[in-house]
């Protein structure tokens, strides 16, 4: 199974202090079981985890701090986790995507 991780499930399982901090990390470490798992990660969701870190904390917290939180996370996944390059503008959707309007 594939999983693409977005912001929030980052935020979550990335800072102790977080509502659903506990969740996020049990199911990370439950999916992290199965031989045929994969985590995605694109870079919005890493900047996002950024972004959002440094806003959380009023500025206080560094950008190299919230960084070196994320590299931890990410490292901490293994084998399981695969970058996803993101080379598809926002603008030019693909075909098989269809927009209410």
């Amino acid at each position: 199974m594939r999983y693409l991780l977005d912001v929030n499930l980052l935020v979550a399982w990335g800072w102790a202090d977080h509502t659903d901090h506990e969740r996020a990390a049990k199911w990370i470490a439950s999916a992290k079981r199965f031989r045929t798992t994969v985590h995605l990660t694109s870079a919005i969701p890493q900047l996002g985890f950024v972004r959002v870190s440094v806003q959380r904390t009023a500025g206080s917290l560094p950008l190299s701090e919230a960084a070196e939180v994320l590299w931890s996370m990410l490292n901490s996944l293994g084998r399981t986790h695969l970058f996803v390059p993101d080379d598809i503008s926002s603008i030019n959707w693909p075909a098989r995507c269809h927009l209410a309007g």
